[in-house]
């Protein structure tokens, strides 16, 4: 119960993301491209597309930890 609870809290936060955002995740998680591939196919460079999933990443975090908060 409590994984399918986080599992729509992400689902959730991630369609709350802004479209660039939501790419990175999905080239990353969905289609599981490695970070020079998704460099390549968004025009950026790899040190970029690490600090945008990182940030992306962390503010994934904290929207599940408040979707979850509020559920409780």
């Amino acid at each position: 119960e409590q994984g399918s609870a986080r599992h729509e809290a992400l689902r959730t936060c991630v369609a709350k993301l802004p479209a660039e955002n939501r790419q990175l995740i999905q080239l990353r998680y969905f289609q599981e491209l490695e970070i020079p591939d998704i460099a390549q196919r968004i025009e950026r460079t790899e040190a970029a597309v690490y600090r945008a999933l990182s940030r992306v990443r962390v503010s994934l975090m904290e929207c599940v930890q408040k979707q979850s908060e509020n559920l409780a």
